[in-house]
């Protein structure tokens, strides 16, 4: 879906982040998806979740998280159209 909304499904509510992966995290975009692509995640999600749903094996020494420009951690909560960067510290930097 583009764009960002909340999603109703029952009574669940979920939001959508946009989420961009840098050099070799590539590989782990959705299939059919651009970069950045947006992800559908329940309300009071963390970054831990994003993580989770892509699959990525995280370690604070070789990825950083940036949470809309700023450095950030696992615990952060997101909220609907927050941009979430993961960078593997070899990138060099955000852009």
């Amino acid at each position: 879906m583009i764009g960002s909304e909340e999603i109703r499904v029952g009574k669940s509510v979920f939001m959508q982040v946009l989420v961009k992966l840098h050099t070799n995290l590539k590989d782990k975009i959705p299939h059919n998806s651009g970069n950045p692509f947006y992800l559908t995640l329940p309300i009071g999600a963390d970054i831990s979740e994003v993580i989770s749903e892509l699959q990525i094996q995280y370690n604070p020494e070789y990825i950083m998280i940036v949470l809309n420009g700023r450095l950030s951690d696992l615990d952060s909560l997101l909220n609907d159209g927050d941009r979430v960067d993961i960078i593997p510290a070899i990138s060099g930097g955000l852009y």
